[in-house]
């Protein structure tokens, strides 16, 4: 079967989407013994952090993949099993890469089409606004995920966001597949029961059925690097994110029929 190639992607930040990849990852290889790559393509390096407990990665960095030249591509295998093609923390040649000519945005797809079948999982954290390595990004993938966070302009940063991914789809990127929006840190308060029927009637059939609540463990999950099953009281929000990587993977298996 050919590998999945999945974007975390949202112009907005801080709503989850290196802690949705990372523990994603550590899902697919930890309790599916799945093959798994991640590519950080933001340069906030969050996921990098995460994966690599806080040290500079080593191997073949992100921003690399956009060479114009042919070359070898090395991603660090971390200590958890999982491949990583990284960024530095806050690292200005990370930024830099938006200032690049718009038509080299097919670069990093040629680079890792190298060593993709290698995988049977390649994820990557997109960048939090509309750029040349968000762009690039979901020209390497088929398919891609929104996290999001219910707030009184959710609505109104989903219409823009979906509105870039259709017209990905239809411009650039034919085969890119939206499996739909990811709640992260969802309360159950009614002004969340609000905003979520809100979302729902804006983007029918694409927001996820399960949801993230907002629970410490993952907090600490993220900062030792660390599935949240294996933290201190993290066994419900364990839980949370089994169901939500399960619908996921759901989503991908008919997708493909």
């Amino acid at each position: 079967m050919s590998v999945k190639r999945i974007a975390f992607a949202n112009q907005k930040g801080g709503v989850g989407k290196s802690t949705i990849c990372t523990q994603l990852a550590f899902y697919l290889r930890e309790r599916d013994k799945q093959r798994v790559l991640v590519v950080d393509m933001d340069a906030q390096g969050n996921s990098t952090s995460t994966l690599t407990h806080g040290e500079d990665p080593s191997g073949t960095l992100a921003n690399e993949l956009f060479k114009t030249e042919a070359f070898d591509l090395q991603p660090m295998t971390t200590d958890s099993g999982i491949d990583l093609i990284g960024s530095r923390k806050n690292d200005r040649e990370g930024y830099d890469v938006e200032a690049l000519p718009l038509e080299l945005v097919g670069l990093p797809r040629q680079h890792l089409e190298s060593i993709w079948d290698n995988y049977d999982y390649v994820l990557i954290d997109c960048p939090p606004s509309l750029g040349r390595k968000l762009l690039a990004a979901l020209l390497a993938v088929k398919y891609v995920v929104s996290p999001i966070k219910l707030s009184g302009y959710a609505v109104d940063g989903l219409a823009g966001l979906f509105e870039t991914l259709y017209d990905v789809k239809e411009n650039y990127n034919e085969e890119l597949e939206i499996l739909g929006a990811i709640v992260n840190e969802y309360d159950r308060s009614a002004a969340h029961n609000v905003s979520l029927a809100n979302v729902r009637e804006a983007i029918p059939d694409l927001v996820f059925q399960h949801h993230l609540q907002h629970r410490s463990p993952i907090d600490t999950a993220t900062m030792v690097g660390q599935p949240v099953w294996k933290v201190r009281n993290g066994r419900a929000a364990a839980e949370e994110f089994k169901a939500v990587f399960e619908e996921l993977k759901a989503k991908i298996a008919s997708s493909a029929q």
